[in-house]
């Protein structure tokens, strides 16, 4: 009898859910006025982009355990992160992304990579990953880029909806 491989679950689309993990999102005045200001940013920076989605989640303070997620579907686009991650880079700390790790994304398909940056004076873990036309940042505010390697997964599996 032939042994039939199972393909992996094609990604069909991406959206920021409500939990993140155990981190529900942040949603006062201050975070949801950040996530507008966010969105118009990625999209006038963005014209190939068809949809943006900002969230927060966690703790409104930085120092305990603050998540900053955006994700940006390319439907009719080709997605270049390494450029995306290196300008996030730029816009938090004025420097190209020291790329510290490059993920292996085994059956979550893509591509991903990770690094440091320093934000508000913290270490800051930044991660991005990207599966055909679409692309997910991931900011782990006062973590390393090593502890977000180790959610990657996880987080993924909350944003991805797959067939």
């Amino acid at each position: 009898m032939p042994v039939t491989q199972s393909k992996a679950p094609q990604v069909t689309g991406i959206s920021a859910p409500q939990k993140l993990g155990s981190r529900a999102k942040i949603t006062d005045s201050t975070h949801t006025k950040l996530v507008a200001d966010a969105v118009a940013a990625v999209k006038a920076g963005t014209p190939t982009a068809s949809s943006v989605f900002v969230a927060y989640y966690g703790t409104p303070d930085a120092k305990k355990d603050k998540i900053y997620l955006v994700g940006v579907d390319f439907s009719t686009a080709s997605v270049d992160l390494e450029r995306s991650l290196n300008q996030t880079a730029r816009d938090i700390q004025g420097q190209p992304l020291l790329v510290t790790e490059m993920p292996v994304q085994g059956d979550l398909g893509g591509e991903a990579r990770c690094g440091d940056v320093q934000l508000l004076d913290m270490p800051s873990g930044l991660c991005g990953w990207a599966v055909k036309n679409y692309m997910v940042i991931v900011l782990w505010y006062n973590h390393e880029a090593g502890d977000l390697v180790k959610e990657l997964a996880a987080i993924r599996g909350a944003v991805e909806t797959k067939s």
